[in-house]
């Protein structure tokens, strides 16, 4: 039998501003478009963050942080144990 761990992906990647400085606190929140399932996670101090266990599908990502414009981005497709690198 196939362990449900190998049936989802990783989404993880770095949130830095326009200069390179690492933004922490930034709030990140991974959406599944056919179900509308939401995870949201913050970036850690040096402005990593992971989301783990995403069933495979399309998702949109939404970068939140006050005094900065939001970003969002759509389209994007993951595998099965895929670990996907986000970068904003």
């Amino acid at each position: 039998s196939v362990a449900l761990s190998a049936q989802t992906a990783t989404v993880t990647g770095r949130v830095a501003d326009t200069t390179g400085a690492v933004v922490p606190g930034t709030k990140i929140s991974v959406i599944n478009i056919a179900t509308g399932a939401e995870r949201i996670v913050s970036a850690n101090e040096v402005g990593y963050y992971t989301v783990p266990l995403l069933p495979p599908g399309e998702y949109r990502i939404v970068v939140e942080q006050p005094g900065f414009k939001s970003i969002n981005r759509t389209g994007i497709i993951l595998q099965v144990d895929q670990r996907a690198e986000i970068n904003f």
